[in-house]
C-alpha cells in the first residue's frame, strides 16, 4: 500500500486537524459510550461468526496498516458503515485504543464483497487520515467559516474514497458502490 498521505486530496487541510487534550478526552467519552452501546445493541463480529466477511475485512486492514480492530454489525436494514476510535477489548490495541468499524446488516446484504472492501476501505481513509479531528461545520460562528468547513469535510470524502479505490482495487466496483451509497438502490 502507498503512503496514505499521498491519498489525501489535494485541496484537503490537515492543518486544521484538532490535536487537543480537550478533544481526546471528548473522543475516548464518545467512543466509550458508542461501544457501550454496541455491545448492547449490535453482534460482535469474528472470523467464527463471519468468515468470509470477516477476512475481506481483514485483507483491508492489513493492506492499510491497521493491525487490530473490532467488527460489529447493526442490525439495520439502512446502508450504513461507520469507523471510529474506541477503547480497546481484552488484547489491547494500539495505546489502549483500536478501530472499530460497524456495518449495517442492510449494507452487508445488499452490497457485493468487492464493494464491501471499497467501503470498509473508505471508513479506515477517514480513521487514518485524522479526520475525525477536524471541527464540526456546527462549530462556525461565521458563514464563511461554515462555507470553508463544508468544503473541507466534501474534501475529506474524496480523500476516503481515494482509499476505499486503492482497498477494492477497481475503479469499477469504486463506482458501483459508490452510486448504491449515494441512491440506496
Amino acid at each position: 500500500m502507498r503512503n496514505i498521505e499521498d491519498l489525501r486530496f489535494g485541496a484537503e487541510d490537515a492543518e486544521c486537524i484538532t490535536d487537543s487534550e480537550g478533544r481526546g478526552r471528548w473522543e475516548r467519552e464518545v467512543g466509550e459510550r458508542y461501544k457501550a452501546q454496541l455491545l448492547a445493541n449490535a453482534m460482535m463480529a469474528g472470523p467464527e461468526v463471519v468468515p468470509k466477511l470477516w477476512d475481506d475485512v481483514k485483507s483491508v486492514a492489513d493492506s492499510l496498516g491497521v493491525q487490530s480492530f473490532d467488527l460489529f454489525i447493526v442490525p439495520d436494514q439502512d446502508i450504513q458503515a461507520m469507523c471510529m476510535k474506541v477503547p480497546a477489548t481484552e488484547e489491547g490495541g494500539l495505546d489502549g485504543e483500536k478501530v472499530c468499524m460497524t456495518l449495517s446488516a442492510g449494507l452487508i446484504q445488499r452490497f457485493d464483497p468487492e464493494e464491501i472492501r471499497f467501503v470498509v476501505g473508505h471508513e479506515l481513509g477517514h480513521y487514518l487520515l485524522g479526520h475525525h479531528g477536524y471541527p464540526a461545520v456546527e462549530s462556525a460562528k461565521e458563514q464563511w467559516q461554515k462555507r470553508s468547513l463544508v468544503e473541507l469535510h466534501h474534501y475529506a470524502e474524496l480523500s476516503a474514497d481515494r482509499v476505499g479505490l486503492c482497498a477494492c482495487a477497481n475503479k469499477d466496483v469504486g463506482l458501483k458502490a459508490l452510486v448504491k451509497l449515494a441512491s440506496g438502490l
